[in-house]
């Protein structure tokens, strides 16, 4: 038994002995794998970093991914601009169709976990992955396995590098450190191609601006040292390229140009914008003029940029004399006017024994029309004058009339009242027509200024003013959107509208509700109707003009009540705004009776302007 005890232990301790020769073994096998992977790694980051190309870039990251891992597919993706997804930039293994349409929504595959979790991770089987959902192009390429990280420079993620197998495959600790050190020298050199992609795009840009203008470009020191320059097919140089780069602009230009330079280059680094001025120069063919602005780009170095005006103020000079010959020229043609129009002057004289008597004739008619005018006037001021003395004795009989029914009622007997009332009716409709009158009479007599006025306003005030009676009706009242503006003045044209819309109101039968619409319809480009449309009872035609007519009533005062001045005050205001007004209308079923007027038109305030004069009364 001692002697078996001691082979066993014998035989364990060989056995243990040749386990710990085969685990070194296979830990300097995978040491020098990982070392070798690690150079291949330091070499692949010094070609990646010298290429400029986004593009072989992508294609050198996926080739070296794929020899150095033995994989058999290897794509890079990166970030889209809002960071939601991920986009296939290039692909080993998968179709290459993919490129640039294939996207991964934040939250799917292995891609988008290791970007979430900011470092390297695989999957071992892809059927017993639980951590995140799994794209289905996976299963249908028959991949197994997979390693994946993100590619980040610092603390920037800019997208995923990752490599996938057929077979089942677990990478080592090792093994996923070097793949990260791979994606992020990788995301490091993409980085940089991208950068010099713009800025090889934003020159270009730059120089085709500096190339199509027409300017010459000197880049200055703060000294004044002409450090380069980008010549120009329009403007000359002073003198050859190679006697003045490198030198200071007072041994380059006269003294006279030079200073003034040196002062605007000083002012443009002090005030940090441009500074512009204008110079001349002395060239073998004539006298030439430039203007010229500087712009300080850095603390040390200015651009100035210069353009020949030579031509431009040669013009300009030429414009000036052929402005003097012009004016040379008219002088001359209005000396030979002046010639003919003592010519004509000849000839009138000779016609004015002709004229004589017409000159009498329209002096006499002149003469009539005044005396008419002011025969007009005085019948106007007489009425007006009339109507105001009248309204004092009227007052006195409506208020002893109003105070015998409020205070001696009692005392009357029932023909007493009626009486009574009828003197306090009689002079309330004799002051209603004496306003009328005085209304008529001052648009008549008054002189107007016609200014804009919007018609909707002033038919929302007129409804203000006749809202008793409308309430009183229950009467209807429509008013069209956006009635136009229109040359008037505010109190003629509510006075109008005043008067039309209770008309509406007041002409009805006793069994109809009131219904009013009104709205404005185009005449011509320069006029407009406004239209009052009512349902009442309708004007036979062979009154239409009657009705016109100042004291013109077509019913008794007891049926419908009023002065019979309303229209005529409408037709005169009408008149005085350069208007007109007229009616439509169906006996039984009601009118329309419609205003002209001249439209508003801003643009046309020039033409309007002349309208805008005081008009007296026709």
């Amino acid at each position: 038994k001692i002697v078996l005890s001691t082979l066993w232990l014998l035989f364990l301790l060989v056995s243990i002995r040749d386990r710990e020769i085969s685990d070194h073994i296979k830990t300097k096998k995978a040491l020098s794998k990982n070392i070798n992977i690690l150079k291949s790694i330091i070499d692949a980051s010094k070609q990646l970093t010298s290429t400029r190309n986004p593009e072989v870039l992508y294609r050198k990251t996926l080739v070296f991914a794929r020899d150095l891992f033995q994989l058999d597919f290897s794509t890079v993706m990166l970030l889209t601009e809002d960071r939601k997804h991920l986009v296939i930039k290039d692909t080993l293994g998968f179709p290459e169709s993919m490129i640039n349409t294939f996207r991964i929504v934040i939250g799917q595959g292995l891609s988008t976990y290791v970007l979430e979790k900011g470092s390297a991770d695989q999957v071992i089987d892809f059927k017993e992955e639980s951590r995140f959902e799994v794209p289905p192009v996976v299963f249908e390429r028959g991949i197994t396995s997979a390693i994946a990280a993100p590619m980040m420079i610092e603390e920037e993620t800019i997208g995923v590098l990752i490599g996938h197998t057929k077979k089942k495959r677990i990478f080592s600790k090792e093994e996923l450190e070097l793949f990260q050190a791979l994606a992020n020298h990788a995301a490091l050199a993409i980085k940089n191609a991208q950068s010099m992609k713009e800025l090889k795009k934003e020159r270009a840009q730059l120089k085709a601006l500096f190339d199509a203008l027409p300017d010459l470009i000197f880049r200055l020191d703060r000294e004044g040292t002409f450090l380069s320059y980008k010549p120009s097919h329009e403007t000359p140089l002073y003198v050859r390229p190679e006697d003045f780069i490198g030198k200071r602009i007072t041994s380059v230009l006269p003294e006279e140009v030079s200073q003034p330079t040196l002062k605007a280059l000083e002012n443009a680094f002090e005030m940090g914008s441009m500074i512009a001025f204008n110079y001349s120069l002395p060239f073998p063919d004539r006298k030439r003029y430039f203007e010229a602005r500087i712009v300080p780009v850095t603390d040390e170095e200015a651009v100035a940029l210069v353009r020949d005006m030579t031509d431009w103020i040669e013009s300009q000079n030429r414009l000036k004399q052929y402005q003097t010959d012009l004016e040379r020229m008219v002088e001359e043609k209005t000396s030979q006017l002046k010639e003919r129009i003592h010519e004509v002057e000849l000839l009138n004289r000779a016609m004015m024994n002709i004229l004589e008597d017409l000159q009498e004739a329209n002096r006499k008619l002149s003469l009539t029309s005044q005396r008419l005018k002011e025969s007009n006037e005085e019948l106007g001021a007489f009425v007006y004058s009339v109507s105001h003395d009248l309204r004092a004795p009227l007052r006195a009989m409506q208020g002893f009339s109003e105070a015998l029914l409020e205070d001696h009622s009692e005392q009357l007997d029932p023909q007493g009242l009626e009486y009574a009332r009828r003197i306090r009716d009689a002079a309330k409709r004799m002051d209603n027509l004496i306003l009328d009158l005085l209304s008529y009479s001052r648009i008549t007599r008054s002189e107007i200024r016609l200014q804009p006025v919007k018609v909707g306003e002033i038919i929302k005030e007129a409804i203000e003013h006749l809202s008793g009676a409308i309430k009183e009706k229950g009467a209807v009242v429509k008013v069209q959107e956006g009635l136009p503006t229109v040359w008037a003045t505010h109190g003629i044209a509510l006075q109008i509208f005043t008067n039309l819309i209770d008309n509406a109101i007041k002409f009805t039968r006793p069994d109809t509700t009131p219904e009013v619409s009104i709205f404005s319809e185009d005449v011509s480009e320069e006029r407009v109707r406004i239209c009052v449309k009512d349902n009442g009872i309708g004007i036979p035609s062979e009154h239409r003009r009657r009705i016109f007519r100042i004291f013109e009533r077509l019913h008794g005062i007891e049926t419908y009540p009023g002065t019979g001045v309303g229209l005529a005050i409408v037709k005169k205001g009408a008149e005085k705004l350069e208007g007109s007004v007229g009616v439509e209308s169906t006996p039984g079923k009601g009118s329309t009776f419609f205003v002209e007027f001249r439209k508003y038109k801003p643009e046309g305030a020039g033409d309007a302007s002349k309208k805008a004069n005081p008009v007296s009364g026709r």
